[in-house]
């Protein structure tokens, strides 16, 4: 068999592989984007509670006791070894 011959074999199979992986990586994709609309969908009401109570917290910036006020009992543990 010629170096010709070998080269052509080797790009032959590293094409068809590549192909088997796009295709491979295409389902997987296909399935993780099913899987993650899925969970959007059944928890939707708890994401976007979550996100409104996260932009309630006052600005630091704008109101330095929002966050210890914010942080509750936390902030107070946080606060006794000053």
């Amino acid at each position: 068999m010629t170096v010709k011959a070998l080269v052509a074999g080797a790009l032959a199979a590293a094409l068809v592989a590549g192909l088997a992986l796009a295709t491979a990586h295409s389902a997987c994709s296909a399935d993780l984007k099913t899987d993650v609309d899925h969970y959007r969908l059944a928890h939707e009401a708890e994401i976007v509670g979550q996100l409104d109570a996260l932009t309630r917290i006052d600005s630091v910036a704008a109101s330095p006791s929002g966050l210890a006020r914010e942080a509750g009992p936390a902030g107070a543990i946080e606060g006794e070894g000053d």
